[in-house]
């Protein structure tokens, strides 16, 4: 008996692909089979309409139309290198000016303030180049005696190890003194690092 179930189950198993497999053959036919056909359509030649004209010899131009504007070489437009206000107009459109006329007077209340605060910048600029020339004399007089200093110093150093070679002063001593006469020759070199930035 299980092995009558075991076979019948095998046989349905593979029936039902194939009942399926079977339906769609048959619904694929019935479609392909009822389908319309379009109609053909006809394909039209192209024509295209021709005249005829009779042609005389003779001598031709073509003729074209063209607009335009003329002006005058002698016409010219003015402008101003300010934006000002126009305060009277003593020459009229199209009138005749002798060279050196003049055509018309402009505000100068503008220009007047701007070249007030220009003459202040030089001014102050000057001013400044004074405050510096100043302090590049007093620089250059105080490098005269920072290099004065430096030569005292380097005079104290060698008169202090002659000292030492005779054991009448401490090696403290010795390096104080060498201390310095390099802080003197910072300070000179310095200096003249400033005076060569400035000029």
């Amino acid at each position: 008996m299980v092995g009558i179930t075991a076979n019948k189950f095998r046989w349905s198993r593979l029936l039902i692909p194939l009942v399926i497999l079977g339906g769609a053959v048959l619904i694929a036919s019935l479609l392909i089979s009822s389908k319309s056909s379009a109609p053909a359509k006809q394909l039209e030649e192209k024509s295209w309409t021709v005249t005829a004209r009779t042609l005389h010899q003779g001598e031709y131009s073509p003729q074209v139309r063209l607009f335009g504007k003329i002006e005058s070489p002698q016409n010219t437009t003015l402008a101003s290198a300010i934006s000002a206000y126009v305060v009277s107009l003593t020459a009229r459109e199209g009138e005749f000016v002798r060279a050196g006329t003049t055509l018309l007077t402009l505000d100068d209340r503008d220009i007047l303030l701007s070249l007030a605060q220009r003459e202040a910048d030089v001014r102050d600029i000057e001013a400044r180049i004074k405050a510096e020339l100043a302090r590049f004399s007093s620089d250059q007089s105080a490098l005269v005696l920072e290099q004065e200093l430096l030569s005292l110093a380097q005079k104290s150093v060698r008169r202090f190890e002659s000292l030492r070679s005779n054991n009448q002063v401490s090696e403290t001593t010795l390096d104080e003194r060498r201390q310095a006469a390099h802080l003197a020759a910072l300070t000179v070199k310095g200096a003249k690092a400033e005076g060569r930035s400035f000029a």
